[in-house]
This record gives C-alpha cells, sequence and structure tokens, in this order.
C-alpha cells in the first residue's frame, strides 16, 4: 500500500501491477532496500545490477545502486552487482526490441524520470543515472538512436545547460533538448500526457 500510494501521489495512474509486469518494477518492503521501489538493470537478458527509489521524503540518499564491492556486498547479505549500474542503460533490452516507425527515445536522468515519461505513453524512455551519461553508456546510445525516429533529451530545469553539454557529446547522434512546461522541475512531476506532448514539440 505505502507504494501504490508514493506512486499515485507522484501522478502515476497506471495500475502498479501493469508496472511491476511491463518494467519489471519491485517493491522492497524488507531488508537493505526496505521502503524503496526496485528497478533492475537488465543486459542481454542477464541481471547486471539493480537500484532503489526510496518513497520516504525524509531519506536523504533518493536512489541506491547495488554495490560491486564483494565485501560490502556481503555484509549487507547481499551479492555484488555484476558491473556498475551506470555502465548500461535502464530497459535497453526492451528498447532494441521496439516496433520500427515514428517511436521517438527520451533520454533522462533517473528511473523515476523514465518511467514518468515512458507511462505517459507514445514514447520509449531511458536514463544514465548519474551525473552524466558514461562512456559505456554513450556506446550504447550509438547503437540504439539510430533505432528511433527522433531522440531528446530532458534534464531537470536547474541542469538544463547539462543536457545540451550531453547532447554535444552524444554527437553525431541527434539529440534534441526539450524544455519542461513552467512549474515542473523534472520530468518525473509531468501530470499528462499532454503535458509530455507540449515540453517534445
Amino acid at each position: 500500500k505505502p507504494f501504490v500510494e508514493y506512486l499515485r501521489g507522484r501522478c502515476f495512474t497506471a495500475d502498479p501491477g501493469y508496472l511491476k509486469r511491463l518494467y519489471e518494477l519491485r517493491y522492497a518492503t524488507q531488508g537493505p532496500y526496505k521502503g524503496r521501489i526496485i528497478f533492475p538493470m537488465f543486459h542481454k537478458g542477464k541481471l547486471i545490477s539493480y537500484t532503489g527509489r526510496t518513497i520516504y521524503p525524509s531519506e536523504e540518499v533518493r536512489y541506491k545502486s547495488l554495490t560491486v564491492d564483494t565485501e560490502a556486498a556481503r555484509r549487507a547479505g547481499l551479492e555484488p552487482a555484476l558491473a556498475p549500474i551506470n555502465h548500461y542503460l535502464l530497459w535497453y533490452d526492451w528498447l532494441t526490441k521496439m516496433p520500427a516507425g515514428g517511436v521517438e527515445l527520451v533520454l533522462v536522468e533517473g528511473p523515476l524520470d523514465a518511467l514518468k515519461v515512458g507511462t505517459l505513453g507514445k514514447y520509449a524512455a531511458t536514463c544514465w543515472m548519474g551525473s552524466e551519461p558514461t562512456a559505456q553508456q554513450i556506446e550504447l546510445l550509438h547503437a540504439l538512436a539510430p533505432l528511433y525516429s527522433k531522440c531528446w533529451i530532458i534534464s531537470d530545469v536547474d541542469m538544463q545547460h547539462k543536457a545540451y553539454r550531453i547532447a554535444a557529446r552524444l554527437q553525431p547522434l541527434v539529440f534534441h533538448v526539450a524544455t519542461l512546461p513552467q512549474g515542473v522541475d523534472d520530468p518525473a512531476e509531468l501530470r499528462t500526457r499532454e503535458q509530455l506532448l507540449r515540453t517534445l514539440r
């Protein structure tokens, strides 16, 4: 129930069961990730890592990703990640299998941003999960972006300069930088498909 209430409070209108099936979300009710929505990171069918987004406003660390440090993972009672999570792109396997024709790709910073863009419809979304995309993620984007009719970057309002810098790094791929509507500070705050359509125009 608290996870559903959190998602409803962030204006996610899709059924939580649908989100779990389509995006493979999990909800941690115990252990070191308790109170976090889990975003698994798969690549070529293999679970590489995962990150958890807290549902509690008082929690300072919003995202917590599985470590590659074997000893640190053991102390937490977990298996270590196979590789750093920011070497991969969220939902990459699924995005490489999207039907051709007319679908546009949106690149955002965090998993919750990507989930919001994806659930509002029409657009495919992924995220870089960090300050900026890593060299490994840029290599994956070079394979992914040509599959889509148009590519976008949406950043938080206070990080618009970063979006233009990332777009420059992604040359010769053409990523268009979008501007959020007034009063919306980050993509996860978008409420309707109409708002998203006004952003990506």
